[in-house]
């Protein structure tokens, strides 16, 4: 988790956070998720002091408070859509199958 010191309105296209205690920079690329919607980074650019300007793709869904985290392991909500796949288990310890998620928007 990183704090996102000035927060963010919903619909923004970009935030900025404090990654100075994360265990690794962002990269571009990766999901974050605040209060469980993901978004991916697009960009990112230093600002000093750990502070960090990322671009985000799929516009912020949630406003973000002044100082609430966001999460470096991305969550969401989703729900299986369509028919259910017939999991099995058996001796190889291993299943293939396809699932079809939808985001659960609330």
């Amino acid at each position: 988790m990183v704090p996102c010191p000035a927060g963010a309105a919903a619909g923004a296209v970009e935030i900025v956070v404090n990654e100075a205690d994360a265990p690794s920079s962002i990269k571009v690329g990766q999901i974050l998720s605040h209060a469980d919607w993901p978004f991916v980074v697009t960009w990112r650019m230093d600002e000093g002091g750990g502070l960090v300007r990322l671009g985000i793709e799929m516009p912020l869904r949630r406003a973000i408070p002044a100082g609430d985290p966001v999460s470096l392991v991305a969550y969401g909500l989703f729900e299986l859509s369509g028919s259910s796949p017939r999991i099995g288990y058996d001796w190889q310890l291993a299943v293939k199958d396809e699932l079809s998620l939808q985001e659960w928007l609330r």
